[in-house]
């Protein structure tokens, strides 16, 4: 049998972030769960709650608990470093960014 695509699955590759945060996107409001890139540096701002204005790849762990509840992670592409930070409560307040690693 012949195909014309592989999935992730059947080559063993590790899925890659395919939810692109637009210019303006407020990480504040990023809860469910997935993996966003944001592929340009001068639209990821402190203003935005991005832990450095760096183009890098989010991801999101939803926790089930109160709306909208979550972990994230992100990871500026160009250091190995990674920030994380929670989300709870209503209204759903997050804390600071810590760096890990």
């Amino acid at each position: 049998m012949t195909k014309d695509a592989l999935t992730v699955n059947e080559t063993g590759a590790v899925p890659m972030a395919d939810k692109t945060l637009p210019a303006g996107t407020d990480l504040n409001g990023i809860t469910e769960s997935g993996q966003y890139f944001q592929n340009v540096t001068s639209n990821a701002t402190m203003l935005l709650n991005y832990p450095e204005a760096v183009a890098g790849v989010l991801v999101v762990y939803s926790t089930g608990v109160d709306d909208g509840g979550c972990r994230q992670g992100y990871m500026p592409y160009n250091f190995t470093l990674e920030y994380r930070r929670y989300a709870f409560g209503s209204p759903l307040g997050f804390s600071t960014w810590r760096a890990c690693g």
